[in-house]
């Protein structure tokens, strides 16, 4: 499973972190984590003094932010991903990748709508048991997500240099 947590409301508190050391425990003891660690993430840890603490957990990698090819590469191999960010709810809904967006709303509930994507909050049995459900499920992708978004902007700039 990939994690990327880094949302100030997350992150920026003791509670947050706690609340992600105990996701990370829980979730490890079925999947492999891949946690590519925001800086804003990373330094609330440290300020917070419990890197000693995200270090012991077993069976989680932590990773320097990945460039936007390393990271899909990721995301298109992983089980899952557990996530507060929105771009990233589009990308596992077009990779066919189960998400859990650990947040109250989202600026893309299409995602939501066909079920590649379910918000909760911090249950770590209910996020497992979301991730293998969708798993399990269909995917689907919404209209015009079929990879040929620039053929058709070509194709209107064409359109209107013809007229």
């Amino acid at each position: 499973i990939a994690v990327t947590l880094h949302r100030p409301s997350n992150v920026d508190n003791l509670e947050g972190l706690h609340k992600i050391i105990e996701l990370l425990k829980y979730c490890s003891k079925y999947y492999q984590i891949i946690f590519p660690m925001h800086p804003r993430t990373l330094k609330n840890i440290q300020s917070f003094e419990l890197k000693r603490d995200f270090d012991a957990i077993a069976n989680v990698i932590y990773t320097k932010p990945m460039d936007y090819f390393t990271f899909q590469k990721l995301l298109s191999k992983s089980c899952g991903v557990i996530t507060d960010s929105g771009g990233i709810q589009e990308e596992t809904t077009f990779l066919n990748v189960p998400c859990v967006t650990l947040r109250e709303n989202t600026e893309r509930p299409i995602t939501i709508d066909i079920g590649t994507n379910t918000l909760m909050d911090f249950d770590p049995p209910k996020v497992i048991e979301t991730i293998n459900k969708i798993q399990n499920a269909s995917g689907q992708k919404p209209p015009l997500w079929d990879g040929m978004s620039s053929e058709r902007i070509v194709q209107n700039i064409e359109d209107v240099l013809a007229s």
